[in-house]
């Protein structure tokens, strides 16, 4: 039996774009990719790798998507098209040898789902999973799916003209994830803030501001080809949990929706019953070969 293992690598994508990555575990379990959210990177997962029931039942990948963390931050609005995102996945897919893994996307992450239902065929995952998200996003479909109470928070951590204004924005921002912020260890909150400003205003809003089309994943979603979790916190102050509930609904055949004791992170607040749900859903689901 292989050993449990950790590694690290830059990838290029299609385009040449430098891809961050790493994986933990047994490469001969089931394998996870997860992305993170806006403005953020893959080590916002680290608490969450270290869980033990994750690291002995599965190979968990994590990259950081291009425009955020470690990966390659380009200044052209075509860099951000939805192809390339698909790309990614696939360059982090093959770099590492995985055959069917389940894809997680964490909030603006998870719309690298669609990007992929999109753009690889055959379908390259076995399922998706959503951390406080939406499987497709978009300039017409994201303000439904944010808080109204974030809204003045995201405006001033995208400016630029006041740097002030824009680093309150990113504190405001990193303590709206959590459940309680005042319970949050300041390391944990300082590693997020730093996440954040490694990011120009400018990618942020050219990775935000990114169109999809979700046709193939909606006709995958009601075919049954693809089943979709939803693992959503009950007291997020981000996301409008339930608007995004009713947005996938009438587009999927497989839904399964999980509202665990919560913020926006819940893998931080609450890894346990995270873990719970997401374990539930991979055996769920049916090994296509």
């Amino acid at each position: 039996m292989l050993e449990s293992q950790s590694t690290a690598k830059i990838i290029a994508s299609r385009d040449g774009t430098s891809i961050y990555a790493d994986a933990t575990g047994n490469p001969a379990k089931q394998s996870i990719v997860f992305v993170h959210g806006l403005a953020l990177s893959g080590a916002v997962f680290d608490n969450f790798f270290a869980n033990n029931r994750l690291r002995k039942n599965y190979y968990l990948v994590r990259y950081d998507a291009r425009g955020h963390g470690r990966s390659g931050k380009p200044s052209d609005a075509e860099a951000y098209a939805s192809v390339h995102y698909a790309e990614d996945f696939l360059a982090v897919a093959h770099a590492f040898q995985l055959n069917e893994p389940v894809f997680v996307g964490w909030s603006l992450g998870s719309a690298i789902i669609s990007d992929i239902v999109e753009h690889i065929n055959p379908l390259p995952i076995l399922g998706a999973v959503a951390f406080a998200g939406s499987p497709v996003l978009g300039p017409e479909i994201l303000p439904k799916l944010i808080s109204p109470s974030i809204n003045g928070v995201l405006s001033a951590m995208f400016q630029d003209a006041n740097v002030t204004a824009s680093m309150e924005g990113r504190m405001q921002f990193i303590d709206a994830c959590f459940r309680d912020a005042t319970r949050v260890p300041f390391d944990l909150k300082a590693t997020y803030l730093g996440q954040t400003v490694v990011q120009p205003p400018t990618v942020a809003l050219l990775a935000i501001q990114r169109t999809q089309d979700p046709t193939r994943l909606f006709a995958a979603g009601q075919a049954g080809t693809l089943r979709l979790q939803q693992i959503l916190g009950d007291t997020d102050r981000i996301a409008n949990n339930s608007a995004a509930v009713e947005f996938v609904k009438p587009h999927f055949k497989f839904l399964t929706v999980d509202t665990i004791p919560a913020g926006h992170a819940m893998f931080e607040d609450n890894p346990e019953r995270t873990v719970d749900a997401l374990t539930r859903f991979i055996r769920s689901l049916p090994r296509k070969r």
